[in-house]
């Protein structure tokens, strides 16, 4: 079953980032830098992947994790997001700080 989800999670960023197949992704696979992840596009796919895998984003500041939309300054993030990040969202039904830093999972 955890193997078909995330199959499920990389079919759906391939096609809500429009990225073609031909680009690799795996679970070190980072949402703004490999992907190319920022501003209000990365909160339309925060929302749908709320939405599709019933993950709670209540509590997810994005704006920690996900710089402004053709920012001319570079932006450090918090913690580096990536695809294992939005994997363990969906196996622990919300994200938030604790899920991304591996904060209290049991």
């Amino acid at each position: 079953m955890e193997e078909q989800t995330f199959k499920d999670l990389l079919d759906f960023v391939y096609a809500k980032t429009l990225l073609s197949k031909n680009i690799s992704l795996g679970p070190n696979s980072r949402l703004c830098d490999d992907i190319g992840l920022t501003g209000w596009d990365a909160h339309e796919f925060f929302m749908a992947y709320a939405e599709r895998f019933q993950v709670d984003v209540s509590a997810f500041q994005l704006a920690d994790y996900v710089g402004a939309e053709g920012s001319m300054f570079h932006f450090l993030p918090k913690t580096v997001l990536t695809i294992h990040h939005l994997f363990l969202g969906i196996q622990h039904s919300k994200l938030d700080d604790q899920i991304i830093n591996g904060v209290n999972l049991s």
